[in-house]
């Protein structure tokens, strides 16, 4: 850059329009350097590169325009006008525009279980699975005690602080809408279902203050994924929980399921995969409590706004539902509708707000769905 500059001077060139260009004509090599040389275990998008690039070359040329008159050297007040920028520069990349990068995925090895289960026998997962729920129940109830939920975030929280501040965004795991996905891609880990006030209770208030979204899906669609993973005991990434399918009992056909689940309204806020998404992210008060909260579109498909938001181009995908969707009959997906009366309007208005919703905006969501 310096070079260019002090030809572009010997060329008769405006000091002004010799620094701008100078700066223009090392902005690709800059930019290379910045991505494979000394930012290559971070990530960034070009779009935040190009704004801190120019912003230190304006600073550049008010320095340039301001030494100039005290000093009069053209030469050596450009020379440091572009050291100066150059050294801002660096200091924007690194504490406002680089993001630590994402873990790296290997999909054939990656897996939520510190144990391989799936080749056990079914009496033995049965027995697992009744123990770890019951634990799990009894300690969500008791992690609730300023005292136990001390001991939840050192036995717990801390790996799981690790991984969140490392990503620098918290995203709260809905059950059946890319969760998994997103995990892996973020943290390179699972995330335990746990909504967003319950994760303001147990973590540090700096990991909870980091910015964070969710993911919701078409309600219908979503119970439908959760109904087949259920019934099919899983995937080959993910086994749902044997307890959990016994205690809903006959799951065939699908409309006795929702006979079930009608008779006993306590079985979608404590099996997992069924709970209701609007327990996740809205607080006591019925606001937003996540900063972003993205729709799967009708299609299936994750709105570009996710993408554009994380600066990624694909999302890997983990632990989905291989089975097609049936057909339903109007009066079962009515009936579906009403026992997620309050995830179909959730829903509804983060699409009509572009598939994105964010938390300024839940005053609105609030007043709409009273």
């Amino acid at each position: 850059m310096i070079g260019g500059f002090l030809t572009l001077l010997k060329l008769g060139g405006h000091p002004q329009i010799a620094l701008l260009a100078s700066r223009l004509l090392g902005l690709p090599f800059d930019f290379a350097m910045c991505r494979k040389v000394t930012f290559v275990d971070g990530s960034f998008s070009k779009r935040r590169y190009l704004l801190a690039y120019g912003g230190t070359c304006a600073v550049s040329g008010m320095a340039l325009e301001t030494l100039g008159r005290a000093f009069g050297d053209v030469h050596l007040v450009g020379m440091a006008s572009i050291v100066l920028g150059q050294g801002l520069h660096l200091l924007a990349m690194r504490k406002v525009v680089v993001r630590a990068s994402y873990p790296s995925i290997d999909l054939d090895a990656f897996t939520p279980y510190p144990i391989h289960w799936h080749d056990s026998p079914e009496w033995v997962l049965f027995i697992k699975d009744m123990i770890r729920d019951t634990v799990l129940s009894l300690g969500h109830r008791l992690v609730e005690l300023p005292l136990l939920c001390s001991l939840w975030r050192v036995l717990f929280g801390l790996k799981l602080e690790s991984s969140i501040l490392r990503a620098g965004m918290l995203f709260v795991h809905i059950p059946k809408a890319a969760g998994t996905s997103v995990s892996a891609l973020l943290y390179g880990r699972n995330l335990p279902h746990l909504p967003m006030i319950s994760l303001r209770r147990r973590l540090h208030p700096d990991v909870t203050a980091l910015p964070s979204f969710a993911i919701v899906r078409d309600p219908v669609d979503r119970f439908l994924s959760a109904y087949h993973f259920t019934l099919m005991g899983g995937t080959e990434l993910m086994l749902t929980s044997r307890f959990e399918r016994w205690r809903l009992g006959r799951m065939m056909p699908l409309d006795r399921f929702l006979d079930t689940l009608e008779a006993s309204p306590k079985l979608l806020h404590t099996v997992k995969q069924f709970i209701p998404q609007v327990d996740f992210v809205l607080d006591a008060k019925g606001e937003l409590a996540v900063d972003r909260l993205f729709a799967i579109g009708r299609d299936g498909q994750l709105p570009a706004s996710l993408w554009t938001w994380l600066e990624v181009d694909k999302l890997p995908r983990l632990n989905s539902t291989p089975q097609a969707m049936p057909r339903l009959s109007a009066a079962t997906r009515e009936r579906i509708i009403r026992l997620y009366r309050a995830d179909v309007e959730l829903y509804e208005r983060v699409l009509r707000s572009g598939s994105c919703l964010t938390a300024g905006s839940g005053s609105d969501y609030r007043a709409e769905v009273a």
